[in-house]
């Protein structure tokens, strides 16, 4: 962590683990679907800006580290990549998108459009927060 903006219980520094329960795993390694709220599984190394709900305890007994709930009363997941990748899509058929098709796309959607919407309403929220600076 490098930045805490709000809360308690967290300082800058502190190494903690993250579980959203918009984040579903497939059901077979065939399925092919996983739910990540519309924004792509965060990757290692990369800065982000992060809303937490608060510990979640369920996983402590598992971890070192402690574990956090992302918020899961909005819409998007409250994870947002601080430096801007692959937002261009290749427009899907049907109301489904495989992993597969969006696994280097900074946000999971199905059309230009969507991203688009998906990376203004990013820069919205991050433009709020002295990240990157």
């Amino acid at each position: 962590m490098v930045d805490v903006y709000a809360g308690e219980g967290l300082q800058n520094g502190d190494l903690i683990w993250l579980t959203s329960s918009q984040w579903k795993l497939p059901e077979s390694p065939t399925s092919g679907h996983l739910q990540t709220g519309y924004v792509n599984l965060p990757q290692n190394n990369w800065e982000y800006l992060v809303f937490l709900q608060g510990p979640a305890d369920e996983f402590q007994p598992i971890y070192e580290q402690p574990v956090y709930q992302l918020r899961d009363d909005l819409t998007l997941t409250p994870i947002l990549c601080c430096t801007d990748w692959n937002a261009e899509v290749e427009e899907g058929q049907g109301d489904t998108i495989l992993y597969k098709e969006a696994r280097w796309h900074e946000f999971c959607t199905q059309t230009q459009q969507g991203m688009d919407t998906l990376m203004e309403a990013k820069h919205q929220v991050i433009a709020q927060f002295p990240v990157n600076e």
